[in-house]
């Protein structure tokens, strides 16, 4: 091959960027067609094997830039019969499906010559992630010094280009950027709630508490099923639900096979030796028992997930991605008894020096939400979807205390009757005036609930001795996957009869003030505020305030949590703290107040 030969080649087939362009890029992307793809898979542009394609992919050493940083990692690129064939796939390669058209190559596509096309394909989420650094000219430049260096206007090409070039050509040559089918995707959570307790192992105890490895496996999976949800694919949990009793591996996998997924993810956390030691990393197991098909696509799935992981600057267990063979301890049920393509994911060592403290310590949700971003976005790099964005998964602030969402728990005091005991497995529901989970590696803070949950029923898993504020238990909800105090349940409470409900209260009427409610009620502006919560002296018409001490019931003040979407109202329409005599304000439809601040909901 040589430059001439390419040229001509371009010229058959007709794209949105110009011919002189993609003649840089082959030049470039080949070394001047000396590369091992070019050689090996007809390559010559560097394509990766990602969806729509569906044909023969080649595994080679490629670089990436992570950060400004130049890493090497392994990728699986298209294999093609011809050289022919290789230019005329990259030629509608940026209409291929929605994504690139409309947003990827969209700039790229508008450009109105080759230097504006040069730039406009540069950059994350791009052709290439080359971008200039103090080690690197980027992608931008090297093309145009390819062009430069080699010549190549020399040879007639078109130096412009757009959706216009190839509007004329034949439908049935051209895919016109539709949108590729979304996959339905199988997560397996590895075990299940009873697995400890069963005698299966499992987890860790230490310090006197047992860590299991379900509880991160259903953590990490459900953050996963939003984010794939979120990227428009099908998800199903088969079987074994987040945070439930452990179901057969055989039930697991005939669900999936019943269920005729595209692929199959089990998450799991790793063990080796003894607690403590220095094996870390995280692995992923592909499904290797034949050749053909889908073990290829089953490595395809590996590789993807593990790039994303090594641009996280995550630790890599061995190569990484790890064949599940015959008569190796490799050899699981979950990837071997499936028919779709298949990765088990071993997301870090719990006896791992390092690894603990990310899957069950105070790094715990930081690191679940980069495993689930890491998994997404390799699966939909497989499936060529675009990635999921960072922070689409909110992380919540460390559990030390100090946070915007962290309540710190009072010293334990005994309520005037005693909370009756829940079994595991009762459904439970969540009282009003829930104002926080409870977090077991730190007991002294709570964390605020991301919407008020007064109502909800669930489930219990399991619960542990606490001795915070009003409660001697805590209890794991099935569903929140979060613990919480018995205060903050109705059945603790079913033997108390009538006599919580017995507490004074006094619903706030225009024109009222505290100073003008105590004095009803014979009690002080400070008892009502403490009783209730209040951070200042600002109340509203139809407000719900104790007036008498919520403690000598075993209740807590009810302090009402905002709605999910709200906006603070500008700083001169807030009400004013006028002292004790602060009269009641009146709220309009769609108005909230929260700590004395008024709030406009922005969606009903």
């Amino acid at each position: 091959m040589d430059i001439k030969t390419m040229a001509q080649l371009i010229k058959k087939y007709p794209s949105p960027i110009s011919e002189l362009t993609r003649l840089a890029q082959a030049v470039h992307e080949t070394g001047n067609f000396t590369s091992n793809i070019f050689k090996n898979a007809n390559n010559s542009f560097g394509i990766k094997a990602s969806a729509p394609w569906t044909g023969d992919s080649y595994n080679a050493k490629t670089g990436e830039t992570v950060n400004g940083k130049e890493i090497q990692i392994r990728d699986n690129f298209r294999k093609y019969k011809t050289v022919e064939q290789s230019v005329a796939d990259q030629a509608l390669f940026f209409v291929s499906t929605s994504h690139r058209k409309n947003v990827a190559y969209k700039e790229a596509i508008e450009a109105k010559n080759y230097q504006e096309e040069a730039k406009a394909l540069m950059g994350p989420g791009r052709y290439a992630t080359d971008v200039p650094t103090a080690n690197s000219m980027g992608y931008e430049k090297k093309l145009l010094r390819t062009i430069e260096n080699y010549g190549l206007k020399r040879y007639g090409m078109k130096e412009s280009a757009g959706l216009k070039d190839i509007e004329e050509t034949p439908k049935e040559v051209i895919n016109k950027g539709e949108d590729i089918k979304m996959a339905y995707i199988g997560l397996d959570i590895g075990h299940g709630a009873n697995t400890w307790e069963t005698g299966g192992g499992k987890g860790i105890s230490t310090g006197g508490k047992v860590y299991e490895e379900h509880t991160f496996n259903s953590i990490v999976a459900k953050k996963l099923k939003a984010l794939l949800e979120k990227s428009g694919h099908k998800v199903t949990f088969g079987v074994q639900q987040p945070m439930a009793n452990d179901t057969s591996l055989a039930a697991r996998t005939d669900r999936f096979k019943a269920e005729k997924v595209d692929i199959m993810v089990s998450i799991h956390a790793n063990w080796i030796g003894v607690f403590k030691n220095g094996t870390n990393g995280i692995g992923a197991f592909y499904a290797a028992y034949a050749a053909g098909t889908r073990t290829n696509s089953s490595k395809r799935l590996a590789d993807a997930i593990m790039n994303q992981y090594r641009k996280q600057g995550q630790d890599i267990y061995g190569a990484g991605s790890i064949p599940s063979v015959y008569s190796n301890w490799t050899n699981f049920h979950m990837t071997r008894e499936v028919t779709m393509p298949a990765v088990l994911m071993e997301l870090g060592f719990m006896s791992g020096t390092k690894d603990f403290d990310k899957i069950f310590g105070s790094q715990q949700d930081k690191y679940t939400t980069q495993m689930a971003e890491g998994m997404a976005n390799g699966i939909n790099a497989y499936f060529g979807v675009q990635e999921v964005p960072a922070g689409a998964i909110p992380s919540k602030p460390s559990t030390g205390g100090g946070g915007l969402d962290d309540v710190k728990w009072p010293a334990y005091k005994a309520p005037t009757q005693e909370f009756g005991a829940v079994k595991d497995g009762a459904k439970v529901k969540i009282r009003k005036g829930h104002s926080a989970w409870f977090i077991p590696n730190n007991p002294s803070f709570g964390k605020k609930p991301s919407k008020d949950f007064a109502g909800d029923t669930d489930t219990i898993v399991k619960s542990m001795a606490v001795n915070v504020s009003y409660s001697k238990r805590a209890y794991l909800l099935k569903n929140k996957v979060s613990w919480i105090l018995e205060q903050d349940l109705e059945e603790p409470r079913a033997k108390w009869g009538a006599s919580s409900a017995s507490l004074k209260t006094h619903t706030v009427k225009s024109g009222e003030y505290l100073h003008l409610i105590g004095e009803k009620y014979g009690i002080t502006v400070a008892n009502i505020k403490d009783w209730n919560g209040l951070s200042s002296n600002v109340i509203f018409s139809g407000q719900k305030l104790y007036v008498e001490d919520p403690s000598k019931k075993a209740q807590e003040p009810t302090k009402p949590l905002p709605p999910t979407d709200v906006v603070e109202v500008p700083k001169e329409e807030q009400p004013k703290d006028e002292g004790a005599q602060t009269p009641a304000i009146e709220l309009k439809d769609g108005e909230f107040m929260w700590e004395g601040k008024k709030y406009k909901i922005t969606k009903a």
